[in-house]
């Protein structure tokens, strides 16, 4: 049996790979090891119960690297965005550690969790695609997933807010055109099942990437869905960008503003977003719609 490296595995993105794993026929065909700085860990440790092999690494931290790859046929690496000076410079040593430790010690093939180029526009895409295309050039078979954006965003930042003037209504703002569509993706339930398609079909999917989400939508419907589910009006209201960055973390402020932008135009995923998210969902069952999905998190409660 093969050994699947997950790194991240506690995470939302490596939670959702690992549980896939676990609860599909693919259980037969890889033995699972699950990386997480901190095997204490409550998720870290119930992993065990399950049969799975935990260890304790650091993308930092070069001798951790080599026995969390030693023996492995295939990893799946996804690096932590963290909002600083620092973003592009450490996603790419770490990932690249990452990379590199697996291939010295003989993986097969390895899935990197990836973005869109986006023209420099967007720090934060660029610097996966940047680590994606020194991963391609690395000596053994890739694949690529690229997430639409987290329906989890929708319960944090971008959840409506209540109005001061009514216990009853919200709003969402944001800076793009109220029918622009955004691809949207459940990261913890959905996930693992578009990972799984390429565990599945590794030579199928080499060199490739699935651009991930279950549905297209736009600000104005996904205001009118919270609406549905919670019977609470919210409405979307377009602001300017200079009024949005207020609402924002300012260490992701700026950031939002040029990654929203480029989800208006050309797209998420570039011009021919729609077409790339219906072919890359092909073939997938049970993945998550919003409704279901707000229903499910108490959206407003």
């Amino acid at each position: 049996m093969n050994t699947l490296v997950v790194f991240g595995a506690t995470g939302q993105t490596g939670s959702s790979v690992v549980n896939h794993v676990l609860n599909s026929p693919l259980k037969n065909k890889y033995a699972l090891r699950a990386i997480t700085r901190d095997s204490s860990k409550p998720d870290a440790q119930a992993y065990i119960t399950k049969g799975v092999e935990v260890v304790q690494a650091d993308a930092e931290d070069a001798s951790s690297l080599s026995a969390a790859v030693e023996n492995a046929h295939t990893v799946f690496i996804v690096t932590a965005t963290v909002y600083d000076e620092h973003l592009a410079t450490r996603e790419f040593r770490q990932g690249k550690a990452i990379a590199d430790a697996a291939v010295a010690a003989g993986a097969k093939y390895l899935i990197f969790s990836s973005a869109v180029h986006t023209n420099d526009r967007v720090d934060v895409f660029e610097s996966k695609v940047v680590l994606e295309k020194y991963i391609r050039s690395l000596p053994v078979a890739s694949a690529f997933y690229s997430p639409g954006m987290f329906m989890q965003n929708l319960l944090t930042f971008m959840k409506p807010r209540p109005i001061e003037s009514s216990v009853e209504e919200y709003s969402m703002v944001n800076v793009i055109s109220p029918d622009a569509k955004i691809p949207l993706i459940d990261i913890v339930a959905d996930t693992g099942k578009f990972v799984g398609a390429i565990l599945s079909e590794s030579e199928r999917f080499a060199g490739k990437t699935l651009y991930a989400a279950s549905q297209m939508r736009s600000l104005q419907e996904i205001a009118a869905t919270f609406t549905e589910v919670t019977g609470k009006r919210v409405r979307y209201l377009q602001i300017p960008d200079k009024e949005f960055i207020k609402v924002l973390p300012e260490a992701m402020a700026e950031r939002q503003v040029a990654m929203v932008r480029w989800f208006e135009n050309p797209g998420y995923f570039g011009e021919k977003t729609e077409e790339l998210v219906e072919e890359s969902a092909k073939g997938l069952e049970g993945l998550k719609d919003l409704k279901v999905f707000l229903k499910e998190n108490k959206a407003l409660a």
